[in-house]
């Protein structure tokens, strides 16, 4: 189930009107902190570029003419992600409506569960975040030198608003329309043995944690790290929103071995998705109000005539 914005705003409207006037909280540090521009500067190209190779060569038939293409393959810029834990905020000046959801996710309708992270004083490992997923497709980059180069650059505009856990609150909560749609992935996820001791590629971020249910509640001992796998699982819910509430569908899955890279707290190095080293990562990153933004780099794959621009299956993480 996918519903437009303009209901999803009507709705929050609606629920803010009926708790009569309500107060808003002190504007948080990290509120508005980030542009769409900005973060156009800070697109890594040269991550684009390590990552640029020629797989081979591809022979098809083209108009009844044979035709020969290169098969190209490089990681490039796709989405934008966030995890906050105080529900209708943002990094993003351009998500200021965000505000209107504040009272639907603050109600009570789906638990007041946002603030939940390893410093509660529960004192488990169990987090939780609401997440937010933007399509960010830049234009490609114009570095001097690399004019000609073959860059694959997947279709998609800009910016878009794709996913906000706030109104999917339900089902990010309880991954309901998973188990309903999915009891293969469900009995899978059941049976499947822990990411730590053994991480399979379809299955398993890697050790970072499971791909599946696609919630907000994470159990792990590093708030980070779970801030990572709940940005990502975001993803892909706005990538396969069959049951979900999605603004607009995500279509660049987030894949084990792919790339992510964190942009604040403190910018950190692009990543392997999954990568078994994240020391370098959780340094210095813990961020004091729960908040974090990410840009997803997917990679993409394409042999020009013959194989329209796709993302490429996922693989073994990088260190």
């Amino acid at each position: 189930m996918i519903w437009s914005s303009p209901k999803v705003v009507s709705i929050a409207l609606l629920c803010a009107l009926a708790g009569g006037p309500q107060e808003r909280p002190p504007r948080l540090p990290y509120e508005g902190t980030e542009s769409i521009v900005g973060t156009l500067l800070q697109v890594d190209v040269g991550l684009i570029l390590s990552t640029w190779k020629i797989k081979g060569v591809m022979i098809c038939t083209r108009d009844g003419r044979p035709n020969a293409c290169l098969l190209i393959e490089n990681g490039y810029p796709c989405g934008i992600m966030e995890v906050v834990r105080q529900p209708g905020r943002s990094h993003l000046a351009e998500a200021s409506l965000l505000k209107l959801l504040e009272p639907l996710a603050s109600s009570g309708l789906y638990g007041k569960s946002s603030s939940h992270t390893i410093q509660s004083e529960q004192g488990s490992h169990l987090q939780f975040a609401e997440a937010h997923v933007y399509t960010f497709v830049p234009p490609l980059p114009g570095v001097p030198g690399i004019e000609g180069l073959p860059i694959v650059h997947p279709l998609g505009p800009l910016f878009q608003v794709a996913y906000l856990s706030e109104i999917d609150g339900f089902n990010w909560r309880t991954a309901f329309a998973d188990y309903v749609l999915d009891p293969k992935a469900t009995a899978k996820h059941l049976a499947l043995p822990s990411c730590e001791a053994a991480p399979r590629l379809e299955d398993c971020a890697g050790k970072w944690g499971s791909w599946f249910p696609r919630i907000g509640f994470l159990n792990h001992p590093s708030e980070i790290m779970a801030a990572y796998m709940q940005a990502l699982r975001a993803g892909r819910a706005a990538s396969t929103p069959t049951g979900r509430i999605v603004l607009a569908s995500y279509p660049y899955e987030p894949r084990t071995g792919h790339y992510v890279e964190m942009l604040r707290p403190v910018r950190k190095p692009v990543t392997s998705i999954g990568r078994p080293y994240t020391r370098i990562l959780e340094t210095g990153s813990l961020s004091e109000v729960g908040a974090y933004y990410f840009m997803h780099y997917g990679i993409f794959e394409e042999c020009q005539g013959c194989l329209p621009v796709r993302l490429v299956a996922p693989r073994v993480p990088l260190w």
